[in-house]
C-alpha cells in the first residue's frame, strides 16, 4: 500500500494536470499490477462523502449522496472536457485491473482532485507489486509540485456531512 499527494502552490489543478496526472498514475498502476488496467472516473458535483470505518448503513447513505452528486462518470478521459472538470467540484478516479488472475488480490488504485482542496491530488494504490516504485515513479514527474503523505482528505467524513444529506432526505 502506498498513499502521497501532490499539490499546486497557488492554483488549483486544471484539466491538463488531472489528465496528465490520471495518465501517468495509471502507466504507474499497470507496472505495479503487472497488466493493463481500466479506469472509472467519476465527477462530482460536491465534496465526496466518505468514511474511515465499516457501517453498512451509513456507507449506503454515502454512496447514495455520491451518486445524486455524479456529474460525468466515463472510463476514458477524453470523455472529460476542461469546461465539464473546471465546473466539477471533486473528481475521483479508480484505476482497476483488467486482468485480474495476472495482477495481485485486491489490487486498485485512486486518486481524488479537487474537492475541498482544489489544489492537491491524493494518491492511494494497493496490493501492487512494488508501490513504493509506482509512487516514485508518479513523484518524479511534478517536481515542482508539493509532495504530501496522502493523508489529505478532499471530502466530507461522515457524520459531519454537509447540506446535501439533507437535499436527500437524511
Amino acid at each position: 500500500m502506498a498513499r502521497w499527494s501532490l499539490r499546486n502552490r497557488f492554483r488549483s489543478i486544471s484539466h491538463e494536470q488531472f489528465c496528465d496526472i490520471t495518465r501517468n498514475f495509471k502507466d504507474a498502476a499497470e507496472k505495479s499490477f503487472g497488466t493493463e488496467c481500466e479506469l472509472n472516473i467519476e465527477l462530482l458535483s460536491a465534496p465526496l462523502a466518505y468514511t474511515t470505518f465499516f457501517d453498512e448503513d451509513l456507507m449506503d447513505m454515502m454512496a447514495e449522496i455520491n451518486k445524486a452528486n455524479t456529474s460525468a462518470k466515463t472510463a476514458s478521459l477524453d470523455d472529460i472536457l476542461p469546461k465539464q472538470f473546471n465546473k466539477a467540484v471533486t473528481a475521483c478516479v479508480r484505476v482497476n485491473p483488467i486482468d485480474k488472475d495476472a495482477a495481485p488480490a485486491s489490487a486498485f488504485g485512486t486518486i481524488k482532485f479537487k474537492g475541498n482542496l482544489r489544489r492537491t491530488a491524493t494518491f492511494y494504490l494497493q496490493q501492487g507489486r512494488d508501490d513504493d516504485t509506482a509512487q516514485d515513479e508518479v513523484l518524479a514527474k511534478y517536481p515542482r509540485m508539493l509532495q504530501g503523505d496522502g493523508y489529505e482528505e478532499t471530502g466530507n467524513r461522515a457524520p459531519f456531512l454537509p447540506a446535501s444529506i439533507s437535499r436527500l432526505g437524511f
